[in-house]
């Protein structure tokens, strides 16, 4: 079985008989394996490609990530983000302080939303330079 046959196996399936899937979370560690730094992975995709597939190849991930930090949604609904070269980036502003905010919030558009659009620039290209492995 390829990556993805495993993988779906093992959603159908509950499990994979004599396999057991291997996902660490390296994100600073993979930004860094790169020459890189972690601003950098959670700010620009291509960087965040770059390091996961360089990580997948040269220690045998089973699966790609595209994580990097908990505020690319929030910057979809309006918060400022600040990037830290060594760090994970800041909530500069948190638009939710009450229960009104969450009850107010109107779902963004993802696609001009820039921290989203990343994502989805990221999983395009992890979808592409990796396809023939995870057919």
């Amino acid at each position: 079985m390829n990556k993805t046959q495993q993988f779906h196996h093992l959603q159908q399936n509950g499990s994979l008989p004599g396999k057991i899937l291997f996902r660490p979370i390296l994100m600073q560690f993979a930004a860094e394996y790169i020459g890189s730094n972690y601003g950098a992975f959670a700010s620009d995709y291509k960087v965040l490609v770059e390091a996961n597939l360089r990580c997948i190849d040269d220690f045998g991930l089973d699966l790609l990530g595209l994580i990097s930090d908990p505020y690319r949604e929030t910057q979809a609904f309006g918060a400022k983000i600040q990037y830290v070269t060594n760090g994970v980036p800041r909530c500069l502003n948190y638009v939710v302080k009450s229960m009104e905010d969450v009850i107010s919030l109107k779902n963004p558009d993802v696609y001009k939303a820039e921290r989203t659009l990343d994502r989805i620039k990221a999983a395009e290209l992890l979808s592409k330079k990796h396809r023939e492995t995870f057919r």
